[in-house]
């Protein structure tokens, strides 16, 4: 692997961003740019998951390399939308019905918000919130089921006892993937998810941050998919969680983020 590494301010929010540039005959890329923004570049645990999550990209998680190997099916009427897309191959299925416990599950699923440098090369946050391939990095925890992604690709090998464990929607159960996560403003995961707003703090899912819930009303009405409340203007103020409230951490609690292409 040639890797050409950049520092060059980026725009648009993202911090850092990485594409593979040149394949081999069976799909392999061998060669790959990435690029940092040096205005985000700190010594930091959270810049190494960043530096990570972008070798990923370069590896081959991203989107025309997926589609290229045949690794994306479509999987209708979820959550109130049309379809989504999800990376069905063998190994990554196994690992996804093993891991949400949920044995008719079809796969993983993309994300489908944020635009062109963000759909289809990254895990839905929703549904995998702190995993590394995600379109934010927080925590960034480098799971089985993206190891089992590269393996699938056909010429990766992945050491799965390196895998981090991954604890959002863990043994969740189908409902989590295929129903919206509140009805009416009730969710069946509240450990997940919040439902109110006010001055008092929250624990986070993991219960390691004091945090607040994501929760607001919005100026206009959300897409009919995010409606949650009998208010259709309410709803959480994260895109790449499908607009459902979580508590997130507050910024000083030592967890922060970084939004990435």
């Amino acid at each position: 692997m040639i890797l050409y590494a950049n520092i060059f301010p980026t725009s648009g929010g993202a911090s850092a961003w990485a594409v593979p540039c040149l394949m081999m005959d069976n799909g392999r890329p061998f060669a790959a740019a990435a690029n940092f923004d040096p205005r985000e570049i700190e010594v930091t645990s959270r810049n190494v998951r960043v530096a990570a999550h972008e070798l990923g990209h370069a590896l081959g998680f991203h989107a025309g390399n997926f589609v290229a190997l045949h690794m994306i099916s479509e999987v209708p009427n979820v959550r109130g939308l049309p379809k989504v897309s999800v990376i069905s191959t063998p190994k990554t299925k196994a690992m996804a019905r093993q891991y949400h416990n949920c044995p008719t599950l079809e796969g993983v699923e993309l994300e489908d918000e944020g635009g062109s440098t963000s759909a289809l090369s990254h895990w839905k946050k929703r549904n995998m919130k702190d995993e590394m391939m995600t379109s934010v990095v927080g925590v960034g925890l480098y799971s089985a089921l993206t190891l089992a992604a590269f393996e699938d690709m056909g010429f990766y090998v992945a050491n799965y006892s390196a895998a981090e464990m991954l604890w959002w929607g863990n043994n969740s159960g189908c409902g989590l993937l295929e129903k919206k996560c509140l009805t009416d403003g009730i969710t069946d995961y509240p450990d997940l998810f919040c439902n109110y707003a006010d001055d008092h703090d929250f624990c986070t899912y993991n219960r390691l941050y004091l945090g607040f819930c994501r929760l607001k009303r919005h100026e206009e009405a959300l897409p009919e998919e995010y409606w949650y409340f009998a208010d259709p203007r309410v709803g959480g103020d994260d895109l790449f969680m499908s607009r459902c409230p979580y508590v997130d951490e507050y910024s000083n609690a030592g967890a922060p983020t970084a939004i990435l292409q």
